[in-house]
């Protein structure tokens, strides 16, 4: 809008093109108002519709998924679409700021191992060490590992043999707590790689693990909205 005064040019927009007489009558605070829950309300009719339905809210940090548990952890006192969509927006902000919240949290980063084998889609995987708290994003493999060992652990699973150490956040996504010493090493003995004392590497051929077959998609049988 401010570049539309100064070049004294219209606004375009997907409705059209306007002034900035026209744009400021019609894209006023009432407007926002009302497309504040227009999305929020589409999302909701989804996933009531299919609870197999998920999205996903992009932040500049986190994103936030949001699902059936969450609207059904979000709707217990059946609140007003506009208490919904504040607690899906608090629910967003939170995850923006999981710094505060866990002291000394660190966020591994998301890789993906390729195969030799055409036929064989990539899979990825999280590397998550001990000693401090970590963010756990959907991945195909959760990767542990020792002075000699590697354990490739498939997520779900991972979460199921550590749910009383986590912290949820959103339809998908935990935080661990400290994960003690020996659980750690006996999650290494349980799931540990033939070879391991091969570090694995993005995009880069270990022990043969490149031509594994990639598992069950994460939330087999979802649908996923991507929202920018």
């Amino acid at each position: 809008m401010a570049l539309a005064k100064l070049n004294d040019s219209e606004i375009e927009t997907y409705e059209g093109h306007y002034n900035i007489e026209t744009f400021s009558s019609l894209f006023n605070l009432q407007w926002a108002y009302e497309n504040k829950t227009l999305n929020i309300e589409v999302l909701k009719g989804l996933i009531e519709k299919d609870s197999a339905s998920s999205a996903i809210l992009n932040g500049y940090n986190t994103p936030f998924y949001f699902g059936k548990e969450v609207l059904e952890n979000y709707s217990k006192d059946h609140p007003s679409i506009d208490i919904l969509t504040d607690r899906i927006i608090n629910g967003i902000r939170r995850n923006q700021h999981l710094t505060s919240e866990f002291e000394n949290i660190e966020f591994p980063t998301k890789m993906e191992m390729e195969n030799d084998d055409p036929s064989l889609k990539n899979w990825t995987f999280l590397l998550i060490q001990k000693g401090f708290p970590q963010l756990l994003s959907p991945v195909d493999f959760i990767f542990l590992r020792s002075e000699k060992d590697f354990a490739r652990i498939p997520y779900e699973k991972f979460i199921e043999e550590n749910f009383n150490l986590l912290t949820k956040l959103d339809e998908k996504q935990f935080v661990t707590d400290i994960i003690p010493t020996d659980d750690y090493l006996k999650l290494i003995d349980q799931f540990k790689l033939e070879n391991s004392a091969e570090q694995p590497q993005k995009k880069e051929s270990t022990h043969d693990i490149r031509n594994t077959q990639k598992p069950d998609p994460v939330t087999p049988k979802n649908k996923w909205w991507k929202f920018w």
